[in-house]
């Protein structure tokens, strides 16, 4: 496999090589793409996650499981912990 790097790029990893972090371009080249599959691999899980959370949440309002929360509400909610509406009459 050949890989082009932008000038910008190429002169980081040389960098990186020549203060000791990696012993060769190869390998900052891998441990750059191990990071990035780690980083894929926990956006995967976020969306996954996000994916389970969304289908929870329907299937409770398929249910009936939930509160309809309008202005009636919210007000009889302050009212309840003795805070005021900031909602004009």
């Amino acid at each position: 496999m050949n890989i082009s790097l932008t000038p910008d790029l190429d002169t980081w990893v040389e960098e990186q090589v020549k203060t000791g972090s990696y012993l060769c371009a190869t390998e900052v080249i891998c441990e750059a793409l191990r990071l990035l599959q780690g980083r894929e691999a926990v956006q995967r899980q976020k969306l996954n996650n996000l994916r389970a959370d969304v289908k929870s949440g329907i299937d409770e309002l398929d249910t009936g499981c939930y509160t309809i929360f309008d202005q009636n509400f919210v007000d009889n909610l302050l009212a309840e912990t003795g805070q005021a509406s900031n909602r004009s009459a």
